[in-house]
């Protein structure tokens, strides 16, 4: 009979803990929520005077870009998804994006490709700890291996990629201003969502080679992602002394060229 009320009672102790634990936890998530609503609030009501000196960052140029002539870019668009099964809500992105560059391929076999003809950088593919560094990864790969043009599956061909790749053998996107500095405090970003490059560039081709030797980095955008292609671009950029770099643009003549933010 004491064995039996001593049980009870350790099972009663225990329950009580946990309601206490998840009491406290559910009084920390209230409080963490309250101290943001109130931060978001504050910053709301900041007064910002308006400068009438500033100066908006914005493009200030336009380029010539040709009509006519032969790509130096396939005309071959490559998107990657983690499995054959792609959202509905973003069919219309890709539709969008064929649509608007009619005579352009695709290719789904990425992977395979990684296993075959790039096996030194499959244990680093393998024990990345996240899909985005995998995917990051691919898009370099199919790049430097096929070439054509790399889009993420949320952009929208606005206008035809042709004068692109007429122009050049190989082309970046840049990140906005905004996200560059406010966010990340770093200037003039590379982005990995939109490229194009024709088959063995040489710059995808050292991006390739030094992938390893940032797989460390416990930051996706580091190891991989615009941070990493940023210091890829302008380590590869050292090799031409007449490349040019200023607030509008980054460009390597006819060998690599990072576009302009809008």
């Amino acid at each position: 009979m004491l064995h039996h009320c001593r049980s009870f009672r350790d099972k009663s102790t225990v329950g009580t803990l946990l309601v206490g634990v998840l009491v406290l936890l559910a009084l920390h998530w209230l409080i963490s929520l309250e101290m943001q609503q109130d931060e978001v609030a504050r910053f709301a009501a900041l007064r910002i005077p308006d400068d009438p000196n500033f100066v908006p960052f914005r493009i200030s140029s336009i380029e010539d870009l040709p009509t006519k002539g032969v790509p130096r870019i396939p005309r071959r668009i490559h998107q990657t998804w983690q499995s054959a099964m792609v959202p509905t809500t973003l069919q219309p992105w890709i539709e969008c994006t064929l649509t608007g560059n009619t005579g352009y391929g695709q290719d789904d076999s990425a992977r395979e490709l990684l296993k075959h003809k790039y096996p030194s950088l499959l244990p680093v593919f393998e024990n990345y700890s996240e899909n985005i560094r995998r995917a990051d990864t691919l898009r370099y790969v199919v790049l430097h291996e096929y070439g054509g043009v790399y889009a993420d599956m949320d952009m929208e061909s606005l206008k035809p990629l042709d004068p692109l790749i007429i122009k050049y053998s190989c082309f970046l996107g840049q990140e906005p201003y905004e996200h560059s500095i406010m966010d990340t405090n770093f200037q003039g970003l590379v982005i990995n969502a939109l490229m194009g490059c024709r088959a063995g560039h040489p710059f995808f081709k050292m991006v390739i080679n030094i992938l390893p030797d940032f797989s460390h980095m416990w930051n996706v955008l580091d190891s991989t992602g615009p941070h990493f292609l940023t210091y890829a671009y302008r380590t590869y950029s050292k090799t031409y002394p007449d490349y040019s770099l200023n607030h509008e643009q980054w460009s390597l003549p006819g060998t690599c060229r990072i576009l302009l933010s809008n």
